[in-house]
């Protein structure tokens, strides 16, 4: 069985930019938090922030939708309840409604 191109994304190296893998080894890349982003890299080497959009109606989204978008937010697939997304998904709307933003 061949894996087809949309089981890649890129993601990004500190020196090497962008770079286009498997997610699973993607996956295991940005446990190098020090080397890989999955956002670019700013111009003084800090990581840009990722934006990741939550539907306001993410907790009436189904079960497989509400654990995509935790991995997405960061959260490690394996394992992965829709409990515990519902838990990441929460903490990262409360976190973001804590910053000051442009509001």
């Amino acid at each position: 069985m061949a894996l087809a191109k949309a089981a890649q994304r890129t993601i990004y190296h500190v020196k090497n930019g962008p770079q286009a893998m498997y997610h699973v080894d993607a996956n295991h890349a940005l446990r190098f938090k020090d080397e890989w982003s999955a956002t670019p890299w700013k111009k003084n080497g800090d990581k840009a922030e990722p934006v990741v959009e939550i539907p306001e109606d993410w907790a009436d989204q189904s079960s497989h939708q509400r654990i995509a978008l935790a991995v997405q937010l960061g959260a490690e697939r394996r394992g992965l309840t829709a409990a515990k997304a519902d838990e990441v998904i929460l903490a990262e709307v409360e976190r973001r409604a804590d910053e000051p933003g442009d509001e």
